[in-house]
């Protein structure tokens, strides 16, 4: 009995010793494989760095890859890596070189990914800017200030919402000067002096210089606030077929008429010379008289500017 007691034990430690083997065969195998799945956060790091410099700091890509690459930079914190280690990667965002610390890459990646999300508004900025620049070079030549006051508001709301939405002041910006487009260089705490109100101020003096010719000949009341309205027109036409913008003639005559190009008479037949405006509707000017032209069905009317005191009656007869 003794003798088959111990062939049972026996038989229990092979059966152990073998079940002990399997499992350390088996755990010499599996390490190896375990080993390479687990995450590499420097290699994390560095993918995140090369995806931000790819993308240029922009959009939602920029985004993505800031978040991973603050995510890396934490996993290598929470290991123990010190923030004094210096790590390679192609240059992004305010980091010109090509190797600094965990911890300027860390506040880097933070700032491009805050930048990347306000994309929006420094796009508007970038936009209005440079509308801004393009009328500047031009604005002598301007024909309507109007728009050139548009582009002067767009310009103080781009820089004001980009601001309160967290653009940095000290964003860049560059312009260089082309021959439709004065340059700039600066930031966006600078926009609404040098830009901005620099395009508003050269707005008025424009607005100034062109009055002056009328206000020398004693040009006021509804003429004056109809060239001071329609600033953006090339000529009036006046009694007798003449156009012009000449300060004297206008202060002349009683009638003007604003005119455009039409393809054919209101009668059908085409217009001769220039395709002018070809029928003419009357408007006796008010104390706030106002000059307007309106186009119907391809045909274009020309409306006329009466003067107060003026009884001479218009002709509806078609040109």
């Amino acid at each position: 009995m003794s003798v088959g007691h111990a062939r049972c034990k026996s038989g229990a430690v092979m059966k152990t010793t073998h079940l002990l083997a399997t499992a350390l065969f088996a755990a010499a195998f599996a390490t190896p494989a375990l080993s390479q799945a687990r995450p590499d956060p420097m290699n994390d790091l560095r993918n995140a760095l090369s995806a931000i410099a790819g993308s240029g700091g922009r959009g939602e890509q920029a985004v993505h890859a800031a978040d991973a690459c603050v995510a890396a930079y934490n996993e290598l914190h929470a290991e123990g890596t010190p923030d004094s280690r210096t790590v390679s990667h192609a240059p992004f965002g305010t980091l010109k070189g090509s190797s600094h610390t965990l911890g300027e890459i860390r506040d880097a990646c933070k700032a491009t990914g805050k930048l990347a999300g306000l994309q929006k508004f420094t796009d508007e900025i970038q936009g209005a800017v440079g509308s801004a620049l393009q009328q500047l070079k031009g604005i002598k030549r301007e024909a309507d200030m109007k728009m050139v006051a548009n582009t002067v508001a767009q310009c103080n709301k781009a820089v004001d919402e980009g601001l309160a939405a967290g653009v940095p002041s000290d964003y860049a910006i560059e312009f260089s000067e082309l021959s439709e487009r004065a340059g700039w260089k600066g930031t966006v705490a600078h926009v609404k002096v040098e830009v901005c109100a620099k395009l508003e101020a050269a707005a008025k003096q424009t607005g100034t210089d062109r009055l002056a010719p009328y206000l020398a000949v004693g040009m006021k009341n509804d003429k004056l606030k109809m060239i001071t309205q329609n600033a953006d027109q090339t000529y009036f036409q006046i009694a007798g077929g003449e156009v012009t913008l000449d300060a004297k003639k206008l202060a002349a005559s009683n009638v003007w008429f604003m005119t455009y190009d039409a393809g054919t008479c209101a009668s059908g037949k085409p217009a001769n010379g220039t395709a002018s405006a070809n029928r003419i509707a009357e408007m006796p000017t008010i104390a706030n008289a106002a000059l307007r032209s309106l186009r119907v069905a391809g045909k274009v009317d020309r409306n006329v500017l009466r003067s107060l005191g003026a009884s001479t009656s218009i002709s509806r007869k078609p040109a």
